[in-house]
């Protein structure tokens, strides 16, 4: 097959020229090059895009940050919401108040409501008693003392 058919005529000439001796015409895909002229317009086209891009991509970038520096306290808001729905409490650090319980060995922390807020085992340098814990001892004996006697009198 030959390269190139009709070379000498006109581009309307060669395509009439081409139906009038074919044997059928189809539709056919096929890569056709471009020429030079083509590339280097698309090259040209190209590059204007980019240029374009990249000016909106710095508006782009300026708002975004505008964004970010808006939204930061509302999203560390939610961040803090969340973790209060997530664990249901949060850390905080107050005033607490300690009571130490010598005949069971526990220490007890208590918040400014009164509510025990932690417990834990009595350390060896806390076994000394405090004249506190010694005067809610006496207390105790006190008010076990005095329920003694009551049912005591009951029983009677």
């Amino acid at each position: 097959m030959q390269k190139e058919m009709f070379e000498d005529r006109d581009p309307e000439e060669k395509e009439k020229s081409l139906s009038d001796t074919c044997d059928k015409v189809e539709n056919f895909s096929y890569d056709k090059s471009f020429t030079n002229q083509d590339v280097d317009m698309f090259r040209e086209r190209l590059s204007d895009l980019m240029i374009s891009i990249g000016k909106f991509d710095i508006e782009i970038a300026k708002i975004k940050k505008q964004y970010m520096e808006d939204t930061k306290p509302m999203r560390l808001e939610i961040k803090e919401l969340l973790e209060n729905i997530r664990f249901r409490s949060r850390m905080v650090e107050e005033r607490a108040y300690v009571f130490i319980d010598h005949e069971d060995n526990r220490v007890g922390y208590y918040n400014s409501q009164g509510m025990l807020i932690h417990e834990r085992m009595l350390n060896i340098d806390e076994h000394q008693r405090s004249i506190m814990s010694a005067a809610r001892q006496a207390e105790k004996i006190k008010t076990s003392a005095k329920k003694h006697a009551v049912d005591a009198e009951v029983v009677k």
